[in-house]
């Protein structure tokens, strides 16, 4: 992992889903842990600006948000949503 930055948002000690959204083998994803219907962590690599727009929408609770960028990033073939 010396070479590869990783990013952990929140906190999913008893998470009972999990999203792996992106591909591992280019070190390009992203992986949200769900409890109940709930993002409570991403963890991220190579997707620094997905991950520092997760961590705003996160210290405002708004999962709606969070969900969204996740969504979107994705549709847009990795290219991360603007930032508002």
């Amino acid at each position: 992992h010396y070479d590869v930055n990783i990013g952990y948002i929140g906190f999913a000690d008893n998470f009972d889903r999990m999203d792996v959204m992106g591909d591992m083998d280019k070190r390009d994803f992203a992986v949200a842990y769900y409890e109940d219907l709930q993002v409570s962590a991403v963890l991220t690599v190579g997707r620094d600006k997905e991950s520092l727009l997760v961590e705003e929408a996160m210290t405002h609770f708004d999962q709606k948000r969070i969900h969204a960028i996740l969504a979107e990033y994705e549709k847009k073939g990795g290219n991360p949503p603007e930032v508002r």
